[in-house]
């Protein structure tokens, strides 16, 4: 008998499409302070300037890739991955790496589900979920692969309960 469960975890994309953006503005960033700097030291000293700037280059170069392993090994997106456990009855929102925190929610409450992606979340297939429930209550699912067809399958989770369930009333 198949389990009626759904575990979805982040995407990976996502994480990849925010760290390269990050690179790219480190690098933009990098590029500039290198010019300006290129451009200011010969109008101190030509003859010291080759050096000045090779060493400054080689500085700048150590100093961004030190910052992109920062970016990498500290990003909270990555040691926090989400995950969510999707029942016919419960919307589970698991997040931590070494230790665990899970809330859930009662799938009866909901009202209605909306889709939110970025340009690139739709050229690389994620986006966030937001799940509504009575009372005022949601869920953001972040980053999370194929929204939209998450939907349909959380709708057929619930479908194929109601219809187990007129089955044992009758």
């Amino acid at each position: 008998m198949p389990t009626n469960k759904l575990v979805i975890k982040q995407s990976d994309k996502a994480l990849l499409v925010e760290t390269g953006t990050l690179y790219f503005l480190l690098i933009v960033f990098l590029l500039l302070a290198l010019i300006i700097f290129s451009l200011i030291v010969p109008l101190i000293s030509p003859i010291v300037s080759v050096y000045v700037i090779v060493f400054v280059f080689f500085l700048i170069i150590t100093l961004a890739l030190l910052l992109a392993l920062m970016i990498c090994v500290f990003s909270k997106k990555y040691w926090n991955k989400r995950e969510y456990v999707i029942t016919p009855e419960t919307i589970m929102d698991c997040e931590g790496m070494f230790s665990s925190n899970c809330v859930s929610y009662e799938l009866k409450g909901m009202t209605s589900m909306e889709v939110h992606q970025t340009a690139l979340g739709k050229k690389f297939n994620y986006g966030n979920l937001i799940v509504r429930f009575m009372g005022g209550g949601s869920l953001l699912m972040k980053d999370i692969p194929a929204p939209e067809i998450l939907i349909v399958k959380i709708r057929e989770l619930i479908s194929k309960k109601e219809i187990e369930e007129e089955n044992n009333d009758n």
